[in-house]
């Protein structure tokens, strides 16, 4: 009789692992992302739409959730198997079982990340990109908040599904936190301002320190978002939120890469000096790709490998960028690459074009510091690497970091005018760590250049 039982629990397991296979899931892809593209055409009048994608997904990721258990529950039973020294041959058969049921567990954990990605495509129609970052690192720093962890490991999900749907069916868009990767505040998210609003839903009166540090900092986040600045946020004495224009993105030209590439092995757009798309289909070498030009010092990044590693966040998400729901599966099966080129040589031809030094620097948080000649050696600003990878992962042109660049330059020319007794012991930090942030690349300009 237990012999029948392990062979059942070993046959159950193995049909469980073959439900994380994305090819298996390749249909759900597809209407999700069909249901997703007509939610963008009409985001505030198909609520209905919106309701029936969450249904959808919660169902996926609750389905993905129970084949998980399954196979974690058949893991630890190999592994006490293994600890109980069976003989030789037994053993190397179950480390072998183990090892592949372990990558199994790797594949579902990947697939429940695919769904919440579906998922995070939502609120980013609602709200901007840059209002939505928030809603993903913690109050401490800027350190990526703890997911809420799984859907049916949650007594109140049932609750906080309700409270959501009875947003929805009152024509208030609202979606569950717990069904992307980004919303990590609050239970469920109402989406019907330009600033996201999470809410807690509690179906118990128990409090405890835990529920007291979530309404704190939930009461900080709202206080943030409602006033645009702040004292002592996320490790910063002062934050102040301001409104930049949104630049057009070369999504447009994104989509012509991966339309060309269809009918054959590789493509390449090049939608501004300095910036380069390329598509590949599976098999196609980048040594291809040596003839081409694509810069003098060329910073390539590859989506596929980011989407591998589920390190995508906080960036705008791909499942939304990618607009054909067969180039989404294409993309997450492997069978399409895509690749940014940015040439840092470009962009410091373009600011010295402007009368303008930019210096790549070698420092944690900033990519590069722009100056005028002649000017002050503190009398700059730097660009963050955030700030360059939204070029290459959310398809935004070069020209807008430029134009943040020369306004925040500007702004502070404009500041510099104040009495130097009145700087700041954090400011005195900040000078002194600009001060120590040496050069990567040869700059363009040197500071005898006339001003």
């Amino acid at each position: 009789m237990t012999k029948i039982c392990e062979i059942t629990a070993a046959r159950r397991a193995s049909k469980e692992a073959a439900q994380f296979s994305l090819k298996r899931n390749r249909r759900s892809f597809k209407d999700l992302k069909s249901s997703i593209e007509k939610l963008r055409v009409d985001p505030f009048g198909r609520i209905d739409l919106l309701l029936r994608i969450q249904k959808r997904l919660i169902s996926r990721i609750l389905r993905t959730e129970r084949g998980l258990k399954i196979l974690k529950d058949e893991h630890l039973r190999i592994l006490a198997l293994r600890r109980g020294r069976p003989p030789r041959g037994l053993s190397d058969a179950l480390k072998i079982r183990a090892k592949r049921l372990s990558e199994d567990i790797e594949r579902g954990k990947h697939l429940l990340w695919v769904w919440r990605c579906l998922g995070d495509a939502i609120p980013f129609i609602y709200h901007d990109k840059h209002a939505l970052k928030h809603m993903l690192y913690s109050m401490e720093d800027y350190s990526v908040k703890q997911s809420a962890g799984a859907l049916s490991g949650n007594d109140g999900r049932q609750f906080e599904a309700r409270v959501m749907e009875g947003f929805c069916r009152r024509g208030i868009p609202a979606m569950l936190c717990d069904i992307t990767n980004t919303l990590r505040y609050g239970d469920v998210c109402v989406m019907a301002e330009s600033d996201p609003f999470p809410i807690e839903v509690k179906s118990s009166l128990n409090r405890n320190a835990r529920t007291a540090r979530q309404t704190e900092h939930l009461l900080a986040l709202h206080a943030f978002l409602s006033t645009d600045k702040a004292e002592n946020f996320r490790g910063t004495p002062r934050v102040e939120r301001r409104e930049f224009p949104m630049a057009e993105t070369w999504v447009t030209k994104l989509d012509e890469c991966l339309r060309m590439v269809r009918t054959k092995r590789s493509a390449i757009v090049r939608p501004e000096d300095g910036l380069t798309y390329v598509a590949l289909k599976l098999g196609c070498d980048t040594a291809q790709l040596d003839g081409e030009v694509l810069g003098k010092y060329v910073d390539m990044l590859m989506w596929n490998v980011f989407i591998a590693s589920e390190s995508w966040a906080p960036y705008f998400p791909f499942t939304l960028t990618i607009r054909r729901a067969s180039d989404l599966v294409a993309l997450l099966e492997g069978r399409l690459g895509v690749m940014v080129a940015m040439d840092a040589h470009a962009i410091m031809r373009r600011f010295a074009t402007l009368g303008l030094i930019a210096t790549y620097v070698d420092h944690d948080k900033v990519a590069l510091k722009v100056h005028r000649p002649n000017a002050s050696v503190v009398a700059g600003v730097g660009v963050s690497f955030h700030f360059l990878r939204r070029i290459q992962f959310e398809c935004e042109p070069i020209a807008s970091l430029i134009a943040f660049a020369v306004q925040g330059l500007e702004h502070f020319e404009s500041m510099a005018s104040g009495d130097p007794s009145q700087c700041s012991q954090e400011d005195e930090q900040m000078m002194a760590e600009w001060l120590g942030m040496k050069p990567i690349l040869p700059t363009l300009l040197g500071d005898d250049v006339a001003s």
